[in-house]
């Protein structure tokens, strides 16, 4: 698991041009998207895990005040150290927004969680942690649209959905969490 990686082997990736170039291109994708004039803001899609923790790091340096939503579910406050993490990102200043969602069972999925964070307040688009590595559909989606997509059908047409560590691999976000000492969930 992340959390058990050698903090000396990521202070080393952290040194690599390869690193230092992907965390240039996304923080140039994430200063890109915030010049683009919207109707409402832009938020964070924030789950205290390693993806999205990095990404609210990397949004924070150029919009210290993004808010960052959390999906919280009923059974979120028994896994993991959730309120610690939520709690260590606030005291770093983030501003961590809750939105509670319900579902009848943890096996039930729920289609609508990105058009119910997207509307808890007004907003235009959102940030989030994809990584191509992660899986086909996303490596598919990622190539097809690329890092700045507006979504153009469904519950969420018109919002943009911005990916800046898409081409981000494990070994760089655990790079960038050891040398930031960014809070992140145990599971």
């Amino acid at each position: 698991m992340l959390l058990r990686l050698d903090r000396e082997r990521g202070r080393l990736r952290a040194r690599l041009p390869v690193f230092l170039r992907r965390v240039d291109r996304a923080r140039a994708i994430i200063a890109e998207t915030l010049s683009f004039e919207r109707s409402a803001p832009l938020f964070v899609s924030y789950s205290a895990g390693k993806d999205s923790a990095v990404m609210l790091d990397l949004v924070r340096e150029q919009a210290p005040d993004i808010e960052a939503r959390i999906a919280l579910w009923p059974e979120s406050e028994v896994i993991g150290n959730f309120t610690e993490v939520i709690s260590a990102m606030r005291a770093r200043g983030a501003n961590v927004v809750a939105c509670h969602m319900d579902r009848q069972s943890i096996d039930e999925s729920v289609p609508d969680k990105w058009h119910r964070l997207a509307t808890h307040q007004p907003a235009s688009g959102y940030f989030v942690g994809l990584r191509r590595e992660e899986s086909a559909h996303r490596r598919i989606s990622l190539a097809r649209f690329g890092p700045i997509h507006e979504i153009r059908s469904g519950l969420m047409s018109g919002y943009l959905r911005v990916a800046p560590i898409a081409d981000w691999s494990l070994d760089d976000v655990a790079a960038w969490i050891v040398t930031h000492d960014t809070p992140v969930l145990d599971t």
